[in-house]
């Protein structure tokens, strides 16, 4: 039994001149941190800068559509400051409002020349504001749709009202400007509140 252990130890342990050829290669050498990140951060900037230009060119809209939104923009700055002059600058001569709880039932309008000009002086009595929340929509080249989510502030019988709502306006290119042609206001919700329209 002896013989055999013997035999079993010197094939486990390996004598001292036999160990350089025993052991395996060296540890692989790794890059530096430093390399390794900065390898990273260029991949990641390359990869934001290419997802940056296609969402960019994505977006960009023609000449013609950035004129339609910078117009409605103007006609609703005009209208929360009650600028009734500033609005006409906006407006076609036929320009025309209508408005509703629906957007295919009118419940005011439409209305055109002086009468909408009244229509447009009724609701700067009544303390009407209106502000575009986010970015508006718009399709076509000529005439061009936008759309716009907006807030209607307002007081009615001493209750401040809070309201959103959406416009849709047609826009025509005259010459050399866009004009709006006309403004359909409706809220999508089924009112729950007293409405714009009833400060008439």
């Amino acid at each position: 039994m002896a013989d055999s252990a013997e035999i079993l130890e010197v094939s486990l342990m390996p004598e001292d001149g036999d160990s350089d050829e025993a052991a395996g290669p060296g540890p692989r050498r790794r890059p530096p941190l430093a390399v390794v990140l900065a390898v990273a951060l260029a991949l990641a900037v390359a990869l934001a800068g290419v997802l940056a230009w296609r969402l960019w060119h994505e977006q960009a809209r023609p000449g013609g559509q950035e004129e339609a939104v910078a117009v409605v923009e103007r006609y609703t700055e005009a209208f929360d400051a009650h600028d009734l002059e500033g609005m006409r600058e906006t407006l076609a001569d036929r320009a025309a409002f209508s408005g509703g709880e629906h957007l295919d039932q009118s419940t005011v309008g439409p209305f055109t020349g002086k009468e909408l000009d009244d229509f447009y002086r009724s609701l700067f009595r009544a303390g009407v504001r209106v502000t575009t929340d986010g970015p508006v929509q718009v399709t076509g080249q000529g005439p061009y749709r936008v759309v716009a989510v907006q807030t209607v502030r307002y007081t009615v019988a001493g209750v401040q009202v809070n309201e959103q709502a959406t416009s849709l306006f047609t826009l025509l290119q005259l010459q050399d400007r866009a004009v709006i042609l006309e403004h359909v206001w409706w809220r999508p919700l089924a009112a729950q509140a007293p409405s714009m329209l009833w400060a008439r």
